[in-house]
């Protein structure tokens, strides 16, 4: 049997993370990298004060004056991926980054189990990393993908052809034109199109007919590109604004230890080591390492460590420091802001 975590809206998600109060909020994410930067995710309250992907940020604000728009994050995204992997790894030492926003996890040599009950164990650990989950546990991994995709929020899939059947013909990532023609001939689902047959299918629409039968098949267990357990543990932010006090920083910096500690505990580990990066708003940087007496994930002794650094105080308040870039990471060995 196999799992997979797929967290929804990842981006989005990973943008909120460190702020999980503005999920109830209505906010909206773009990628400032894109020729033509539109919104892409939003949160809920965002889609219900009319604001839809493909709107422009002044179209956005039109609809809801009250918005947030926000930037996708790189930085924040890659430390999501990791907490994502780090879950995972607490449940099964293979364990595949198979997307971003997507861990497959094999769950073969275990003792029986109940497996509706691992998933919300999976849930609730992943909520505890502010990242809401869905979790889909079947025979192959590809199933399995499928069931995460379509739980609310944990899905075993027991018969496959039956769950197969009844997904809707999206759920396959058809190219824009054959999912024209697919809608033209009235298959709005997995078991009408599976019912086509391959060879026939083939032959009316070419090759990526074939590719599209064996995905909606899913009946091929691949082996996972088992990734291996990290060495550091890492968060990252950027502000939007400068900051030229402690008093956000410490309060950022809290955030990440006790998201560190959480990602600690979940593979066993502590850090004996600990390293603080600032970026300041004129490009200079500034780093310090800090060694911890007797190795731990106690957010206390972590934090106070940093409280009475002097050099966090002076640095900060002599520079506009924005975007002041932070990251934390730990090993059993180690937990680094970069």
């Amino acid at each position: 049997m196999y799992a997979a975590i797929h967290v929804h809206d990842f981006f989005l998600q990973a943008a909120l993370r460190l702020e999980p109060q503005l999920h109830s909020r209505p906010v909206a994410l773009l990628d400032p990298a894109a020729s033509q930067p539109v919104i892409f995710q939003l949160t809920d309250s965002a889609r219900q004060a009319g604001i839809t992907e493909g709107m422009t940020p002044t179209q956005a604000l039109a609809r809801c004056s009250q918005a947030l728009i926000k930037a996708r994050s790189r930085t924040q995204e890659r430390s999501a991926a990791a907490a994502l992997l780090d879950c995972a790894l607490s449940f099964s030492p293979n364990v595949e980054a198979t997307a971003e926003g997507i861990a497959t996890l094999d769950l073969k040599g275990f003792p029986p189990m109940n497996y509706e009950e691992l998933g919300q164990k999976i849930v609730s650990r992943m909520l505890l990393l502010n990242l809401a989950a869905q979790v889909g546990v079947a025979e192959n991994p590809l199933l399995a993908l499928q069931a995460a995709r379509c739980a609310r929020p944990v899905l075993l899939v027991e018969n496959s052809k039956a769950f197969l059947a009844e997904l809707p013909i999206e759920s396959i990532e058809p190219s824009p034109q054959v999912l024209e023609i697919l809608k033209k001939w009235g298959i709005e689902t997995l078991g009408r199109f599976l019912a086509l047959g391959k060879e026939a299918l083939a032959v009316r629409l070419g090759p990526e007919a074939v590719e599209l039968f064996e995905r909606a098949a899913a009946n091929d267990t691949r082996p996972l590109c088992v990734m291996h357990p990290a060495e550091t543990f890492e968060e990252e932010i950027e502000f939007d604004h400068e900051v030229e006090t402690t008093q956000p920083l410490f309060f950022i910096l809290k955030k990440f230890l006790e998201q560190i500690s959480l990602r600690l505990q979940m593979v066993y580990l502590v850090a004996e080591e600990m390293t603080l990066r600032l970026t300041f708003a004129d490009e200079t940087a500034y780093e310090h390492v800090f060694k911890i007496p007797a190795p731990t994930r106690d957010i206390g002794p972590l934090f106070r460590m940093l409280q009475t650094h002097r050099n966090v105080a002076s640095r900060t308040s002599h520079h506009s420091a924005g975007p002041l870039r932070q990251a934390l990471p730990g090993r059993e060995p180690a937990i680094r802001f970069i």
